[in-house]
């Protein structure tokens, strides 16, 4: 893709038979952000993301991007598998043990 980027293409489409997109949005984050001193607001939410994207690896997932305390990943893309849900909600459940540990971990 990036080859036909730079070769002057303007328009670009890839195919994938199936994708799941995840997206993880911490409850109760804006309450919480009052809470807590920016410097372990911080400390949290690095641990979490830290957590997710090791899970994301085990499960066969990819991170898109984080966003505050909003976290995007994908199965099925960039690399394309069947049962990309099946390793999507693989990878949910461990997301929410980590949320869960973390937040025993760190507080409230």
């Amino acid at each position: 893709m990036i080859q036909q980027i730079r070769g002057g293409a303007t328009t670009i489409a890839e195919s994938l038979s199936e994708v799941t997109v995840i997206f993880i949005d911490l409850v109760g984050f804006t309450a919480l952000s009052r809470k807590l001193s920016p410097a372990h607001l911080v400390e949290v939410l690095s641990d979490l993301f830290r957590a997710f994207d090791e899970q994301s690896e085990r499960c066969g997932v990819s991170k898109i991007k984080t966003i505050g305390d909003a976290y995007m990943a994908a199965a099925g893309a960039p690399e394309t598998f069947h049962h990309s849900a099946v390793r999507a909600v693989k990878f949910c459940l461990e997301a929410n043990r980590c949320a869960e540990e973390t937040a025993i971990k760190r507080g409230p």
